[in-house]
């Protein structure tokens, strides 16, 4: 049965003339965010709004009263994404489904603008939200310190092989995704994949979203499968490694395709071939990772991507990758005197990510300051490891070695 009270409820855009019931709208809430006492009036409503950093700003009105509120900007703590700032429903109006028509208006406008995600924080405590968010496409990422969702439904919806599909699936109704109120993913050799699936009577359609690299990395029809797939997520900066793709024609028709490697500011992925085939096909690309910073686990990471042309339509197929360095080193040095001409000690830790062991050589100046007892050192090192190094002090200064 619908609710009365729903139908009479319109999503607009700010303007001024609805200062007023905006405060209005936060003064009756204060109790759902803590029962702050302050007041807000029109006046600081109208300076507020003036100088936020809103893109945009969408309201619920029930005749002429806000009764909700949903503020979209740009995502400042990673690329390419956008960001619901801010939602609000009036407690009155709780269990009416005016978030759900605030957040789908937020995705609608992501996908409007042309960007491939949006993402929101909610508090910990907030999980009766969760179901809603989930519903709406987001994913709730796996992390102690905040509680973070993504949107992908806007990358989705613009990729070329999965957009016609959308002519005949209905992106909110035939979602059969399982709701949990929990984080999501799927977890394999240190990735995480979220996935979507829709179904209804003549269609089927499952995508994966690989978690670091922001892209898609498989997309399964009724009538084809791609998915590209990387051994481990870390991955030695400088070495070579390789992607695989795999391509299966589920119906038995041949597939002509189109596939290159793509080059990036980190990563290089090399190929460009024409293939044409039945059943099932997996090519591999290698690809080389150039030397640079390793990424901060929440933001995207750098990323091997493919380019798949089928049937006249482009997609870019990508999976991230966590580049490390073969070995990280860190000296330790803590004396309890600096005392000249006497006997200490300083270590040289190392962490050896190459999987097998590797003899380490360090080799150590000369200099005015510091008297090495040896001028050079050898190890065995498999997973980590410590070398001992003597020596003495000649003269205060500071090395650098």
């Amino acid at each position: 049965m619908i609710n009365p009270m729903t139908e009479t409820i319109k999503i607009v855009k700010y303007h001024e003339d609805l200062a007023k019931s905006i405060a209005e709208m936060w003064n009756e809430s204060r109790d759902s965010w803590g029962g702050d006492s302050a007041i807000m009036t029109e006046e600081q409503v109208l300076e507020k709004e003036a100088n936020s950093e809103d893109l945009f700003l969408y309201l619920a009105l029930d005749g002429e009263k806000v009764v909700g509120y949903c503020g979209i900007s740009e995502y400042k703590e990673d690329i390419e994404a956008l960001y619901l700032r801010l939602l609000n429903v009036h407690p009155d109006y709780h269990g009416k489904k005016i978030g759900k028509q605030l957040v789908l208006k937020a995705v609608e406008k992501t996908v409007e603008l042309g960007w491939p995600r949006i993402d929101l924080y909610t508090w910990p405590g907030n999980v009766k939200a969760v179901p809603l968010y989930k519903k709406c496409g987001f994913f709730w990422e796996d992390r102690d310190d905040t509680t973070h969702l993504m949107n992908f439904i806007p990358l989705v919806l613009q990729n070329e092989i999965t957009k016609p599909l959308f002519h005949s699936i209905d992106w909110y109704e035939d979602n059969v995704r399982e709701i949990e109120v929990k984080p999501d993913g799927i977890k394999e050799n240190g990735f995480t994949y979220f996935e979507y699936v829709w179904e209804n009577e003549e269609h089927f359609l499952r995508v994966q979203i690989e978690k670091s690299g922001r892209g898609i990395r498989l997309i399964e029809t009724n009538d084809i499968q791609i998915e590209l797939l990387m051994e481990q997520h870390t991955q030695i900066e400088g070495r070579e490694s390789k992607l695989q793709l795999e391509i299966q024609s589920k119906q038995n028709d041949a597939i002509e395709v189109t596939l290159e490697g793509c080059e990036n500011e980190r990563i290089h992925v090399q190929g460009k071939m024409e293939e044409t085939f039945k059943h099932k096909k997996i090519i591999e690309f290698p690809f080389q990772i150039k030397r640079g910073e390793e990424p901060n686990e929440w933001i995207t990471h750098p990323k091997a991507e493919v380019k798949i042309e089928m049937n006249g339509r482009t997609s870019l197929f990508a999976v991230g990758v966590f580049p490390k360095k073969a070995m990280k080193v860190k000296p330790v040095y803590i004396p309890k005197k600096f005392d000249t001409n006497k006997q200490q000690f300083c270590y040289i830790e190392i962490e050896n990510y190459l999987k097998n062991e590797a003899e380490i050589f360090i080799n150590l100046s000369p200099n005015k300051l510091v008297k090495w007892e040896k001028n050079s050192y050898s190890s065995i090192i498999s997973d980590t490891g410590m070398i001992k190094i003597p020596f003495q002090i000649k003269k205060y200064g500071f090395l650098q070695t």
